[in-house]
């Protein structure tokens, strides 16, 4: 595997694991993904209300970096449930 790796080489390489490897490999990019979109953004959702409450002062680049953290997720979803669907 290369030092800088592109998608391609990814993927070229999970075709090489065998099936139990790759059922894994799915299962935890899933878990990740799943707790990263229903447990650590929506708390630092909670963070950056809290701190924007305690400095008296909207914190919008922060927030503005968790949103589009947020939609990114929710939209590359959103391709790969219509994606599978076809």
């Amino acid at each position: 595997m290369p030092i800088v790796t592109f998608p391609e080489d990814v993927l070229a390489l999970m075709k090489t694991y065998d099936e139990a490897e790759r059922e894994a490999h799915y299962e935890q990019s899933f878990k990740i993904l799943f707790q990263l979109n229903q447990f650590i953004l929506p708390a630092f959702y909670i963070l950056l209300f809290t701190i924007s409450l305690l400095l008296r002062e909207v914190q919008y680049l922060p927030i503005a970096i968790v949103v589009f953290i947020h939609l990114y997720i929710n939209v590359v979803n959103v391709s790969m449930i219509k994606k599978y669907f076809k």
